[in-house]
């Protein structure tokens, strides 16, 4: 019986060193990494979130609830550029063209304005979402490009609708972008400010 007790507690002892091993071995997922950066701003009770991983970067998505009683949405782009990148590059490359195809679902696209806070880039946005049904929403939108380290950036938008889809204004639309916006860049929030 003594035997016994000792061959378990060995294998006991030797299951632990493996999980710690384990554990040293691999680090957090990039997925997890992403997703934390919205857990401050979106609330789970009326937020919906979705993540994925590729070569080229890790995203997250946050969608609001219709128990929210307001249409939001934000998407995070954590890009791998694992050659590097250089700032003038940052601007090259998110030009018109990236804009034209990351909102190539939207209508009526405007960039309002861009404004600069150290190395970090903030385009502001109005467009509009032509539903199923065919009616219109407004969005307001701002668009943050922020270089996190030689490798990564972090493209990160937030948006909400102005608008409802029968056209009647949402005047919690903008304050509601104002908020969120505070909560993602605090010192950085709009170019108005």
């Amino acid at each position: 019986m003594r035997k016994l007790l000792e061959i378990v507690l060995i294998v006991i002892a030797l299951g632990s060193v493996v999980a710690v091993t384990a554990q040293e071995a691999f680090p957090e997922r990039e997925l997890v990494t992403v997703l934390k950066m919205g857990e401050q701003v979106f609330e789970p009770e009326i937020w919906l979130a979705n993540g994925g991983e590729t070569n080229t970067g890790t995203t997250a998505s946050w969608q609001s609830t219709f128990e929210s009683g307001f249409s939001g949405l934000s998407f995070l782009n954590y890009m791998h550029f694992d050659t590097g990148y250089t700032l003038d590059g940052l601007d090259t490359f998110f030009n018109d063209d990236w804009f034209k195809q990351t909102f190539v679902s939207w209508e009526d696209v405007r960039k309002t304005n861009v404004c600069f806070n150290g190395d970090v880039t903030l385009h502001e946005f109005s467009m509009s979402y032509r539903e199923s049904s065919g009616n219109v929403a407004r969005y307001v939108l701002r668009y943050w490009v922020d270089p996190i380290s030689e490798t990564r950036v972090r493209a990160w938008h937030v948006g909400f609708a102005t608008t409802y889809s029968d056209g009647t204004n949402d005047p919690r639309g903008q304050e509601l972008l104002d908020e969120y916006s505070a909560r993602m860049y605090p010192d950085f929030a709009s170019c108005g400010r």
